[in-house]
């Protein structure tokens, strides 16, 4: 599963009333931001720019985890850590399984927004 429904769902037990308009805005933040964050590593292998590729992927990391999204966050710690040592271009196969999983996590909070 791409998208842990959980973990936005537990907003609404501290948030209250607050917690639809909270969720929506963070999620439509995602769905802008995230696909950004992915092209940034993408330009980032073809770069060198390893510090700008780490903190890419470190942000990608902390926002799908907010979201409920364990697997892509899973991945971006991965793309984080080996961003440090690892020649960039080495890299690009694992960049690629997180634009995958970034479709699938986009996908399933569209249709969260859709059905809430």
């Amino acid at each position: 599963m791409s998208l842990d429904l959980t973990t936005l769902n537990s907003y609404r037990d501290f948030m209250g009333e607050d917690a639809d308009s909270f969720i929506e805005d963070i999620i439509r933040s995602y769905l802008n931001d995230a696909p950004k964050l992915l092209e940034t590593l993408k330009e980032t292998i073809s770069s060198g720019d390893s510090a700008r590729f780490v903190r890419s992927a470190h942000t990608l990391k902390s926002n799908s985890a907010t979201l409920g999204a364990a697997e892509l966050a899973a991945i971006a710690a991965e793309l984080e850590q080996a961003g440090k040592s690892t020649p960039l271009p080495a890299l690009t196969e694992k960049v690629q399984a997180a634009g995958e999983e970034l479709k699938k996590v986009l996908e399933a909070l569209r249709e969260y927004l859709n059905g809430n």
